[in-house]
């Protein structure tokens, strides 16, 4: 269990050797606007890739249309919006520019009574439902 003064979180070991579905973990959250997810690669959510070259891996911006933005701490030749990812602030503005333009915002309003998930920002997507 983690606790602090304003919030706490109880950790649960997996019983099973399948890893839960996002639609499972987010029935035990409280209701939000916006979740942001790592991981869950096969999600259909717009992706916000963090890209380090010395860490060696490859991109996955090549090959996957659901990243929409390459957030890197050194320059990157791509075709998707670049961001620094030591600026959080213009990350976060642009995740913000993003569900304004798709017209995420107005549905996260519109669900935001009905359901607990409004948005899922996650590693690869084509468009935001």
């Amino acid at each position: 269990m983690l606790v602090s003064d304003q919030r706490w979180a109880l950790l649960h070991e997996a019983t099973s050797a399948l890893e839960p579905d996002i639609e499972t973990l987010l029935r035990h959250m409280s209701p939000v606007d916006l979740v942001l997810v790592e991981g869950f690669r096969d999600l259909a959510v717009p992706a916000i890739e963090v890209f380090r070259s010395s860490q060696g891996r490859p991109a996955l911006w090549p090959t996957s249309r659901r990243v929409i933005a390459v957030a890197s701490d050194e320059p990157v030749l791509c075709d998707r919006v670049r961001l620094d990812l030591d600026n959080v602030v213009d990350i976060a503005k642009f995740i913000l520019t993003s569900m304004r333009d798709s017209g995420a915002a107005r549905r996260v309003c519109e669900r935001t009574t009905r359901q607990r998930t409004s948005l899922l920002v996650g590693k690869r997507s084509t468009d935001f439902r």
